[in-house]
């Protein structure tokens, strides 16, 4: 019974998930993980996560996204989305955006997207470069 009871939690709090099937490949993430020495020895994935969550600062509403983009080396970027999925409002700590975006740039070797109860999560590596629109 109890791990009955266990896999119905599970399964309802797992919306969707997937790893993509093809694309660009880049090493599960290593340069994610690297730190910073120069600001204060942060991975680069806590840098997207501080950009994008704000470290439980910015208020969500459902349906609401953000995404950045971080380029790697020449030819080769990540992109990240973030998506509030549940009702009313919410806020993200950077450490819970950093659990969620791991698990899709370290445990998929494509990137991959996967939606919890509240939060839906992608990291996808890809062929390119960041656009600049600073200039508009």
């Amino acid at each position: 019974m109890k791990s009955t009871a266990i896999f119905m939690i599970l399964a309802a709090t797992t919306v969707a998930a997937i790893c993509f099937s093809g694309g660009m490949t880049a090493e599960k993430g290593k340069f994610l993980k690297e730190e910073i020495k120069e600001l204060k020895k942060k991975t680069r994935m806590e840098i997207v996560c501080n950009a994008i969550a704000g470290n439980g600062k910015m208020k969500w509403h459902k349906g609401e996204q953000r995404r950045f983009c971080l380029q790697e080396k020449d030819g080769l970027k990540w992109d990240f989305m973030l998506k509030y999925i549940n009702w009313g409002t919410n806020t993200i700590k950077t450490k819970e955006c950093m659990n969620g975006m791991e698990k899709e740039a370290y445990g998929c070797k494509h990137g991959g997207q996967t939606g919890y109860w509240n939060w839906e999560y992608m990291a996808d590596p890809n062929q390119g470069y960041c656009e600049d629109f600073g200039w508009l």
